[in-house]
């Protein structure tokens, strides 16, 4: 009787103590392998979205800066002299050439132009309007492209109606760079600029 007990608390024994069948083991790792795929999967779409914010914000940040500093300069544009140095050489306010290169004298009487080279806003400043360039640089950073620029001018030539206010209208589309097209973020802005000053006429 003894001996049958033995043999019964050996046999539990050996099924409790039984190893890892193979079934258990692949179960075991397709349950592992689909983690560890989940959780790369959404460490992937987490890069990809941060590195969208940054190009939009980068985008955002020179756009906002672009239309400030063109903006105010704009506003405060004073009337040209036909006899100035080009390309402030004009009975108007403001020169635009090719829809996308503007030019006007500063409320300092300095020769300003702004235009787009591979991708960047330019600005190039005369402060003597003697024709010589004394400054002149990127506005924008390398890290954004400007696929558009437009400057259209409103009552500012001869014949329109003197009593509207000359004004610039910018229409701006960029975006960012250096970017796969799926991260990549473009924005389109349009801003209208009236002369501030209410003598226009030279």
């Amino acid at each position: 009787m003894k001996h049958i007990i033995r043999n019964r608390t050996q046999q539990q024994q050996q099924k409790q103590q039984h190893g890892t069948t193979l079934i258990e083991l692949l179960v075991a790792t397709a349950i592992m392998g689909i983690i560890v795929i989940t959780l790369g999967a959404t460490l992937v779409q987490v890069i990809k979205g941060e590195r969208r914010a940054i190009a939009l914000q980068n985008v955002q940040d020179n756009i906002r800066f672009a239309l400030e500093i063109m903006g105010k300069e704009l506003r405060l544009a004073q009337p040209m002299n036909p006899v100035d140095i080009a390309p402030c050489n004009s009975d108007r306010n403001y020169v635009v050439s090719g829809a996308n290169d503007i030019a006007f004298k500063s409320d300092e009487g300095d020769c300003i132009r702004y235009w787009v080279s591979n991708g960047q806003l330019m600005k190039q400043v005369d402060e003597d309007t003697d024709g010589s360039v004394d400054s002149q640089g990127a506005v924008t950073s390398n890290e954004i492209f400007i696929n558009s620029l437009t400057f259209t001018k409103l009552f500012d030539d001869v014949g329109e109606n003197p009593n509207h206010q000359p004004s610039i209208t910018i229409n701006i589309d960029v975006s960012s760079k250096n970017l796969a097209f799926q991260d990549a973020s473009t924005m389109r802005l349009q801003t209208t600029v009236t002369q501030r000053s209410l003598d226009v006429t030279p």
